[in-house]
Order: C-alpha cells, then sequence, then structure tokens
C-alpha cells in the first residue's frame, strides 16, 4: 500500500503457468499481479512491456491477471494476453485512475478491461489501443460509477460485447473501431453526459449502440445529456443473429442529439424510446439505407425534429406513435427523403401530429404515408415522384374510406 511499482520499457514479465503458491487472489490456482498503491508501466513505441504466460505457446487463463484493489494503474505501451481476466479495477477511490494508452489487450479470458464494484467516481481512460479477440467481454465496466474516455480503440473480435457499461458517471466513446463482437456496444445508466460520436461499427450482433436509461425524469440518476454523432454502421442481414444501428431507451429528460450517422443493413436503423417524459430529440442528417425492417422508428412521448434525413430502401421508412392523450404530438418533418421502402414510406399512430413539407416521400411499395391517427395531417409542398398512394383513418367528421 503506498508504494509504486515501475516497469520500464523492454520488460516482460512472465507469470508462472497454472500456478499459485499462495492458493488466492480471484484465481486461486494461478499467478496474478495485485496493486494496493501505485503500477506504473512505462513501454515505448519501439520497445514496450509484456504480460505473459511463462509458457512458449500460451493459451488464455494460465495465469490471473492484474488486479487494482485500491490506488492507480497506468500503462503506456504494453501488451497484457492469455490472462483469465486481463486487467481489472475494483472499487477505484474518487482520486484513482486506471489509464490504458497504446497497449494491446488480447487472448483473455472473461474480460479484456473490467473495472466494478461500487466505486466512488474514479477515472478510467482507454486510449489509441487494441482490445481484440478476449473470450468475453472487450470493455466491461459494471456499478463502478467512473468517467470513461474511450477513444482511438479497435475493439474486435471479442467473443462477449464489444463495449459493457452499466451505471457510470460520464461516458464518452469516440473515434474507435468496435467491430466483429458477439455483441455490439451496450451503456446503461450515466449519470451525467452520454457522447458516442466518429466510431465505425462493423457487423456486431445486436444493436450496434444500445444506450438505455429506466431512471425517470427528476432522479439523480437520469442522464443531463446525450450526443450520438457522425457514427459509421455496418450489418449484414445474418439470419443466425439479429442486427441494428442505434437504439436510444431513456425515460428522463433528456433531449438527445442523433446526427449525422449512416447505419447500412441489418435489421433495424435508428429507435428512439421514451414513454415515461415528453422530449424533444432533435434527429437530423441521418443517413439508412437497406435495413430489414425499420429505418427510423419513434415512440413514446417523443416529440422529434426530423430533418435532413436520407432513408431509402428500408423495409419501412419512418414510423411516429406519440403515445400521450393529454400531451401535444406536434412536430416537425422536414426535408427528408424517405424513398423506396418495401412497404409503407411513413407510418403515424396513436396521437402523432407532425407536419409534413418538404420532403421526397417517393418510390416506397405501400403507402406513401399511411395516416393511422384520427388527426388531419398537414403534408403539403412535399415531392411524391410519378405516382403515389395516401392512406388515412376515416375520421368522425367524415366517415369516407
Amino acid at each position: 500500500s503506498g508504494v509504486t511499482l515501475t516497469i520500464l520499457e523492454g520488460v516482460q514479465v512472465l507469470f508462472l503457468a497454472n500456478s499459485d503458491d499462495l492458493v488466492s487472489g480471484d484465481e486461486p490456482y494461478d499467478s496474478e499481479l495485485i496493486i494496493n498503491g501505485t503500477l506504473n508501466v512505462a513501454g515505448s513505441a519501439t520497445s514496450g512491456v509484456v504480460f505473459t504466460s511463462s509458457n512458449r505457446e500460451p493459451s488464455t487463463g494460465e495465469w490471473g491477471g492484474i488486479r487494482v484493489n485500491s490506488g492507480s494503474a497506468s500503462f503506456s505501451y504494453a501488451t497484457i494476453e492469455y490472462s483469465a481476466y486481463g486487467v481489472y479495477a475494483h472499487q477505484l477511490g474518487s482520486n484513482d485512475s486506471l489509464t490504458v494508452a497504446n497497449s494491446v489487450i488480447q487472448q483473455n479470458g472473461n474480460y479484456g478491461l473490467r473495472a466494478e464494484g461500487y466505486s466512488s467516481g474514479g477515472a478510467i481512460s482507454v486510449t489509441d489501443s487494441q482490445i481484440i479477440n478476449n473470450k468475453g467481454y472487450g470493455i466491461y465496466g459494471y456499478y463502478d460509477y467512473g468517467s470513461w474516455i474511450i477513444a482511438g480503440n479497435s475493439i474486435t473480435g471479442n467473443a462477449g460485447a464489444g463495449l459493457y457499461l452499466q451505471n457510470s458517471y460520464d461516458v464518452v466513446i469516440s473515434n474507435s473501431t468496435i467491430s466483429g463482437n458477439s455483441g455490439g456496444t451496450y451503456v446503461g445508466t450515466v449519470r451525467y453526459d452520454f457522447e458516442f460520436s466518429g466510431n465505425a461499427l462493423d457487423n456486431n450482433d445486436g444493436w450496434a449502440l444500445n444506450y438505455s436509461n429506466g431512471y425517470s425524469s427528476g432522479d439523480s440518476w437520469s442522464t443531463d445529456s446525450i450526443l450520438i454523432s457522425g457514427n459509421v454502421i455496418t450489418n449484414t442481414t445474418d439470419n443466425n443473429s439479429w442486427k441494428g444501428g442505434i437504439y436510444v431507451y431513456d425515460t428522463g429528460a433528456a433531449d438527445a442529439v442523433v446526427t449525422n450517422n449512416s447505419v447500412s443493413g441489418g435489421n433495424d436503423g435508428i429507435y428512439i424510446d421514451n414513454n415515461e417524459t415528453n422530449v424533444q430529440p432533435l434527429v437530423s442528417n441521418n443517413t439508412v439505407t437497406n435495413v430489414e425492417y425499420y429505418g427510423l422508428y419513434i415512440r413514446g412521448k417523443v416529440v422529434p425534429t426530423l430533418t435532413g434525413n436520407i432513408l431509402d430502401g428500408n423495409g419501412y421508412g419512418l414510423y411516429v406513435e406519440y403515445t400521450d392523450a393529454n400531451g401535444n404530438g406536434d412536430f416537425e418533418v422536414s426535408n427528408n427523403a424517405i424513398t423506396n421502402s418495401v412497404n409503407d414510406g411513413v407510418i403515424l399512430d396513436g396521437y402523432a401530429r407532425p407536419v409534413i413539407n418538404n420532403n421526397d416521400i417517393y418510390g416506397n411499395g405501400g403507402y406513401a404515408i399511411r395516416n393511422n391517427t384520427a388527426f388531419d395531417i398537414n403534408a403539403k409542398n412535399n415531392w411524391w415522384g410519378v405516382t403515389c398512394l395516401l392512406y388515412t383513418s376515416p375520421s368522425p367528421r367524415d366517415q369516407r374510406p
């Protein structure tokens, strides 16, 4: 406790394979490095530091891992491989940190990197690193109450989700490649600010990004802000696994900003749901193409601004259901291109009452607009192509179909 261990460039740390003289720790039959003070791993671009098994041809799980019990650890130009649990930060304090930069975490067991255990707001930074081919989660946080920065990484080929974070203070995930994982990015319950920007996501099972927070407005764990911007998501339709683009389920008062994203292929495009609090998200300048079901699906007490989006070649273009009978379901749908859907271009349900102006809505296999509400809809000044079909439910004022 209170001591700093510094490991300099060029060092190999070999853990005796499948051996633990103390029969203790998280892995009682495998040797581990347990930090109660500070670990400083200072490799260089030309001469890194390696933590691995003593076997010449190692396999996953031959040593335990690196556990930060209390205190801090930093890794620069390090390789951590073939352990049971990778790097584990347990109950970081408010002045503690875990920093990984320009490093490789690969071929470990249930986790590559993990932070867990009701901490007090430690700082966790993973930058310009490779989190690859681990047998479970790539990066995992569970009730860590930490502030995360995950930027410039390659998180690929992990047998669990690429990233899984639950109950954190702040989360920024940016400019990373997240691909080929058995699960994309799941982030649940961020207390303050959540940003997901500039990432490239390719063929992850499930949602490429799933953000979920069930705390309602006024609760201390209701998210302050949500920004999802500039991501490129590519999926292939696969009968053996379900793949989606962006899913936002938040019951608090944050007006999410979902802008300049591209989603192509897979099952669903962008899905936004809040059935507890009236919110006004901005959904703008996104491109969703060739998804099997819905290009853009919005449901709940959500009054969005939908502008500048391209929804092309999807099963359905746009679906909006406003569910608050006592609320105001007025919103704007403008300057979008909703084209070449297999079925309907636009579907309106519940108490939605949008103004749909200055859009291109053509080439859809069903109705250009299917109005299942009881309201008259202003849909003037759109380009409908050469031919189009419109459908509106009969209203009490006019029972004609």
